[in-house]
C-alpha cells in the first residue's frame, strides 16, 4: 500500500510540474502574439532621456488622438525657421564665390550669425520653454484658452511629474507624480494603457477644475 501511494504521489508530482512548464510556455506564446499585434515599445529603462521621450510621446498622442484638443505650433515653427537660419548662415561660411583671403568678412559675419542664433534659440529653450512639451486648447473655437503641458524627470529620479497649467493664469493647473517602474516590465516593455489611462485622469481633473 506504501509503495503504491508513494509511486501515486511521484506521478502527481510529475505531473504538477509538467503542468507548470505548460502553463510557462503558453504564457510566452501568449507574450508573443501580444508583442507581434500590439507593437510594444521595448527601451532601456536605465536611460532617462529615453524613458521621457516614451512618456512626452505619449502623452501628446494621447492629446491629440483621444482628448482631441487642439495644438498651437506657433512657437515650434518658429523654433524650426531659427534652425534653417542658423544653417544657412553655417552653409554661408563656406559655400560662398569669394576667394580665400578675401573671404574672411564673409566668415566672421557668417559665423558670428550662427553664434547668435544658436545662442538665441538655445536660451529660449532651456530658460523660457524649458519642460513645457505642448501647447493645446481645450476648445479649438477658444484660441485665448490655451493650456501649456509641462513635463520633467527630476535627475536621479524615479518618477515622471506632468503640470496641465492654464496659461492666461498660473494659479489654474493640476499635477500628477506617476511612478516610472508602474509602465515597464523587467524587459523594458512599456504599458502604453496603463499610462494613458492615468493621463485621462489628468485632463479629466483639469477640465474640472475649469468648470469650477
Amino acid at each position: 500500500m506504501g509503495a503504491w501511494w508513494s509511486k501515486r504521489k511521484d506521478e502527481d508530482e510529475e505531473d504538477e510540474v509538467e503542468e507548470k512548464e505548460q502553463g510557462k510556455e503558453a504564457t510566452k506564446y501568449v507574450e508573443m502574439i501580444l508583442l507581434c499585434v500590439l507593437e510594444l515599445t521595448k527601451i532601456d529603462t536605465g536611460d532617462q532621456s529615453a524613458v521621457k521621450n516614451v512618456f512626452d510621446d505619449n502623452v501628446i498622442e494621447y492629446l491629440k488622438e483621444e482628448a482631441k484638443f487642439g495644438f498651437n505650433y506657433k512657437y515650434e515653427n518658429m523654433k524650426m525657421l531659427a534652425m534653417v537660419i542658423a544653417i544657412a548662415f553655417a552653409i554661408g561660411t563656406v559655400w560662398h564665390e569669394t576667394p580665400f583671403p578675401e573671404d574672411w568678412l564673409i566668415i566672421v559675419v557668417c559665423a558670428g550669425a550662427f553664434f547668435v542664433m544658436n545662442s538665441l534659440l538655445t536660451g529660449y529653450i532651456m530658460f523660457i520653454e524649458r519642460d513645457i512639451i505642448a501647447r493645446v486648447y481645450l476648445v479649438k473655437e477658444n484660441l485665448s484658452d490655451q493650456v501649456f503641458v509641462r513635463a520633467r524627470i527630476p535627475q536621479y529620479k524615479d518618477h515622471y511629474n506632468l503640470t496641465l497649467q492654464s496659461c492666461a493664469k498660473d494659479t489654474k493647473k493640476v499635477s500628477t507624480e506617476l511612478y516610472i517602474g508602474t509602465y515597464f516590465d523587467e524587459e523594458g516593455y512599456f504599458d502604453q494603457p496603463s499610462f494613458k489611462k492615468d493621463v485621462a485622469k489628468l485632463v479629466a481633473q483639469y477640465k474640472k477644475q475649469k468648470t469650477e
